[in-house]
């Protein structure tokens, strides 16, 4: 079965990503963030190999994903 394709564009550089992660106040910031350095290292082709590096469900991934584009990515 194939899924939605995934096309994430991250506009944050990788340095701005990273430096979010280490300042992190809580685990669930640092999660989202990790998603996001990820996706801009381009270390992920797909939701499930994305939700399966980080531990979470690819239902989790989308819903961050979705967060993210409405600028409600706690944390950054």
């Amino acid at each position: 079965m194939v899924g939605r394709p995934f096309k994430v564009t991250v506009t944050e550089s990788l340095e701005e990503l990273e430096k979010a992660v280490r300042h992190a106040r809580t685990a669930s910031q640092k999660e989202r963030l990790t998603m996001l350095v990820c996706i801009k290292r381009e270390e992920v082709r797909s939701r499930a190999e994305l939700a399966h590096r980080i531990n979470r469900d690819k239902a989790t991934i989308t819903r961050w994903i979705r967060a993210t584009k409405k600028g409600e990515c706690p944390g950054y």
